[in-house]
Order: C-alpha cells, then sequence, then structure tokens
C-alpha cells in the first residue's frame, strides 16, 4: 500500500510519526472519509473545509492547500490502482503531519438495522462537531450495537434528544410526512453528506426541518435513514427490531 504524508509517496510501512507526537500520544488530531470515484475525489470542497475548520478548532495548523490536498487524493488512488471503481479516501492531520491514504471500498448494502446506544453524546463537549481522531466512543458504540445484531448505533445526547449515529447522521420521517434530522447543537457532526441530503429534499420539494426532537420519536417514525459519505443515503429496516418500510418513500425519492 502507498500512502501520501507531507508531500511524499512511501509505502505503508514506513513510520510517519515520532514518538512524543500528540497526534500518536492523546489523539490529538482530525480526519476526513470520502468517497473516490474513478480517480475522484467526491465533495471534495465540503470536506475539505470541514477538515479545516476542525483542525482550526483543535489548534493544528493544517499546512497544504486544497489544491494540494486534492493532488494528493488523485494520486494515492493512482498509486494503488484504484483509478476504476470505487476507493475509500482518507484525510488525518495531527501536529506536524498530514497523510493521505486510499483503499478500495465495496459499497454499503441498501438496508440497515440500527438499535439505540446506552452510550450519550456531550453535546457540550468541545470536540462535538468535529470528526476527531479520537475515535473510541464510537468504535465501542458501534460495537456495543453489533453485539445485538445491528450494523449502527443510534446515540442520543444528555439532553433525552436525537442525536446521530456512531457512525451516520440520521434522518426520521414523521407520520405527516415531514423530514427531520437533528440540529448541528444536538452535538452531531455536520456530516456532508447531511447537508447534501438537506438540500436535495427542498429541492425535491419535501419538507425537512433541522430541530430537536426527544429519542422516543425512534419508536414512532414511520421511516428512517442514515446518511454518510460513504453509505450515501441508506435506508433503516429496523429500529430497536422494530421493523419500517426500507426503502421508504422519501428514501426512494432521493436514490431516484
Amino acid at each position: 500500500m502507498r500512502i501520501w504524508s507531507n508531500g511524499e509517496v512511501r509505502d505503508a510501512s514506513q513510520p510517519i510519526l515520532t514518538s512524543d507526537n500528540p497526534g500518536w500520544l492523546v489523539g490529538l488530531g482530525v480526519f476526513e472519509s470520502l468517497l473516490g470515484k474513478e480517480g475522484e475525489p467526491c465533495l471534495v470542497q465540503r470536506h475539505l473545509q470541514r477538515l479545516r475548520a476542525g483542525a482550526e478548532r483543535l489548534g493544528i495548523a493544517l499546512a497544504p492547500d486544497e489544491e494540494t490536498l486534492v493532488s494528493a487524493l488523485r494520486l494515492v488512488m493512482k498509486e494503488n490502482g484504484l483509478c476504476a471503481g470505487l476507493a475509500r479516501l482518507r484525510i488525518t492531520v495531527v501536529p506536524g503531519t498530514v497523510l493521505v491514504t486510499a483503499i478500495r471500498f465495496l459499497p454499503y448494502p441498501e438496508t440497515v438495522d440500527v438499535v439505540t446506544s446506552p452510550f450519550l453524546r456531550n453535546e457540550r463537549s468541545p470536540l462535538a462537531g468535529i470528526k476527531a481522531t479520537a475515535y473510541a466512543e464510537n468504535l465501542l458504540a458501534l460495537q456495543e450495537a453489533k453485539g445485538r445484531g445491528a450494523a449502527e448505533a443510534i446515540l442520543g445526547n444528555t439532553r433525552g434528544e436525537l442525536c446521530e449515529g456512531a457512525t451516520s447522521n440520521i434522518f426520521l420521517v414523521r407520520e405527516d410526512g415531514c423530514v427531520v434530522t437533528p440540529p448541528i447543537g444536538s452535538g452531531c457532526l455536520p456530516g456532508v453528506m447531511r447537508g447534501v441530503v438537506i438540500e436535495r429534499l427542498r429541492d425535491l420539494g419535501i419538507s425537512v426541518r433541522e430541530e430537536a426532537c426527544p429519542l422516543e420519536d425512534l419508536a414512532t417514525c414511520r421511516e428512517a435513514f442514515l446518511t454518510s459519505s460513504l453509505r450515501g443515503v441508506q435506508a433503516v429496516e429496523r429500529v430497536d427490531g422494530r421493523k419500517l418500510q426500507a426503502p421508504g418513500e422519501v428514501t426512494a425519492r432521493l436514490r431516484g
């Protein structure tokens, strides 16, 4: 596997961090996962904008400009023979180091079962809304959900509101047909695909609101779907064992 780090292409087996780097010692860093398609990174400007904003909030300098990072993404796809089909791209930024990687990507299933997590998202955390490399909380929530036969964990926040998935944003379709998704103030990540889907729903003339809603709304919604840059729009088939129409009408229109 070939990687790009601080302007150089090298083998992935070569070390890139010193033993005293805060990215290694305490998980101080940000990252972006994005889709590569036929050798081109998708929605790259939106991802880089969020990456830079997250780095600034953590006080990490991001030296490469947008053009350099886009070129690096294309280069790692080429170096790894990923210019045809789909690739999973990642940019990781820690103090003093920027790393770009690419691996083959297989699409997510069209539907997914989810469960509510016993863990909470702290909407007042200084890391709320940042795609931080300190990711163990998300992985533990996902691991717990998989232990219950689901593929994604849905987290509430400390106010008892719906927040997000461990690796996704969530949208609910209420009985009146209105689509709701938790606001950024809930502690959720400002997902790139979340933003794209909100724009798409409005273009389709479908009512969509960013509003706080109780976690219990998962038990009454008629349709739900997850979004992320890699999964796209994924229909929720079961919530805590309750069967939903999947894909529902709204999900089908988004995919159409």
